[in-house]
């Protein structure tokens, strides 16, 4: 008893260097989502305070739940990467990276901090140790794939939605609107598209226009025609 007790605390520490880490990556994303908020809002990330705090004082059964989440997170993070690759136009990342490199490495911040966060939680909670102790206290070990699997199709169908609809008729229409305006001299994309419901319903979007000079964000907005009775 003695043996095995030594080595669910070695596992448990090796949970806990990592929850260390994670606590502060948890620390860094939530001041820096507070510090880069817009005026007028707050942006309160809790997940790797979270993580890190549970990773740092949770049991086994506690860690095996964080492996879960944090293999299902990252395959989130990493599947959206890669599949705003196919809904981003190639020509509209490139000229942002070329024109405004800070700018752009700063929007991908966050998206950073979750995967690192991420990365380091799954990576950790799947080490040998720990999989080990669990299994000599008798509970199931769950295979990574099944978590990583879920969060491949989660971004597969968030990429194909978000390509329906920023290539549907209400996004066409915005770039239709801001093409009217700003003339032939630019390619177009909707970034975003929201309506809210009502009488009458009203659409938002945010549409990107782009050349080889510059990068422009342009609101659009309008209300939906009520057919007269």
């Amino acid at each position: 008893m003695k043996g095995r007790d030594k080595e669910l605390v070695a596992a448990l520490a090796i949970a806990g260097r990592a929850g260390l880490i994670v606590l502060a990556l948890g620390v860094a994303d939530f001041i820096h989502g507070i510090v880069t908020a817009p005026a007028g809002t707050v942006h309160l990330r809790f997940a790797g305070l979270a993580a890190g705090l549970l990773m740092l004082f949770g049991g086994l059964g506690i860690l095996a739940l964080v492996r879960w989440l944090a293999l299902l997170a990252a395959a989130v993070q990493l599947g959206g990467m890669l599949s705003s690759l196919f809904v981003v136009p190639a020509g509209l990342t490139l000229t942002q990276i070329r024109l405004y490199p800070l700018a752009y490495t700063a929007g991908c911040v966050p998206w950073l901090f979750s995967v690192a966060i991420a990365l380091v939680a799954a990576v950790s909670l799947s080490h040998p140790q720990l999989l080990a102790a669990r299994a000599r206290a008798g509970r199931s070990v769950h295979s990574a794939r099944i978590p990583l699997a879920l969060g491949a199709l989660l971004a597969i169908g968030a990429a194909v939605s978000g390509y329906r609809v920023l290539n549907g008729e209400a996004a066409q229409k915005a770039r239709r609107a801001v093409a009217e305006k700003l003339g032939p001299g630019y390619q177009y994309y909707t970034q975003s598209l929201s309506t809210t419901i009502g009488k009458p319903a009203k659409t938002s979007a945010l549409v990107q226009a782009w050349n080889e000079h510059e990068v422009r964000n342009v609101p659009v907005q309008w209300q939906e025609q009520v057919e007269s009775q």
